[in-house]
């Protein structure tokens, strides 16, 4: 599944992240939008633009957590979503 902001070789660099079988998720940005898409077994997670306008609102960004067993965990402020993984 390709998105109007996927790179243009999606395709491939999926086979390639797959086929290492040791990718548990993707971190992309400057889409300037949150979106997420669990794709055969890897978690894809677009991360909106750090600054959206002027003012503390506009401000987006995440901390992201590997918990104990593996589980992962994004932690979004402001306009960023916040996520929890395995």
């Amino acid at each position: 599944m390709t998105k109007q902001h996927s790179v243009k070789n999606a395709e491939m660099v999926r086979n390639v992240l797959e086929k290492s079988g040791k990718v548990a998720a993707v971190f992309q940005g400057h889409s300037h939008q949150n979106d997420y898409q669990p794709i055969a077994g890897i978690h894809y997670c677009t991360v909106a633009a750090i600054v959206e306008g002027s003012g503390e609102n506009n401000n987006a960004y995440a901390r992201l957590d590997v918990l104990p067993g593996g589980a992962l965990r994004v932690e979004g402020f402001v306009r960023q979503k916040a996520y929890r993984w395995g």
